[in-house]
């Protein structure tokens, strides 16, 4: 069982009644989707090393030499990394990427683009994105009360929210 955020992400995550009501119903497609993709292929299926969840990348990680030599890349081609992330009983599709000597790290949420899908963005000082650093991006949207808080129940046609680093507690790679 993962503890729970604290600080000002925990306050946030204490109206319960607004986070199972509406949304439930689109919360509920995202894990189908999910468990849907994870049943295609098990193999994509990754698993966060500190906290257990589940994530399926769309793109290698600059760290995984094997897969990279395979499909003939350089680490460097690992700018950007996607991944489906489920965490703590909902799902967003996670982009990390690189942008070294940035103020980086920044964290966003995304109105959904299409259809019912949450869109996290986290933006690290970091030439390429390893495993471990995109595990770290999960851990701090997580710390900012992902899924639960208020500030991720966008709806489409909502601006984009900037998660305050301070809220989000930015974490080494590997914690």
């Amino acid at each position: 069982m993962n503890p729970q955020p604290s600080g000002d992400a925990a306050a946030d995550t204490t109206d319960v009644r607004r986070f199972v009501r509406a949304p439930a119903r689109l919360r509920r497609q995202r894990c189908n989707d999910f468990r849907r993709r994870a049943r295609y292929a098990p193999e994509s299926v990754y698993r966060h090393r500190l906290h257990d969840w589940e994530y399926i990348p769309v793109h290698p990680f600059a760290d995984e030499t094997e897969l990279l030599r395979r499909l003939e890349l350089q680490p460097d081609a690992c700018r950007r990394v996607d991944a489906w992330c489920a965490i703590d009983g909902d799902v967003a599709l996670l982009t990390c990427e690189g942008t070294p000597g940035s103020r980086a790290p920044h964290y966003r949420a995304l109105r959904p683009r299409f259809g019912s899908h949450l869109h996290l963005h986290a933006a690290i000082d970091a030439p390429q994105v390893t495993r471990a650093e995109f595990e770290a991006a999960m851990t701090s949207f997580w710390r900012a009360g992902f899924p639960r808080a208020r500030r991720f129940a966008l709806r489409r046609g909502a601006a984009a929210v900037d998660i305050d680093s301070d809220s989000a507690a930015p974490c080494a790679a590997g914690t």
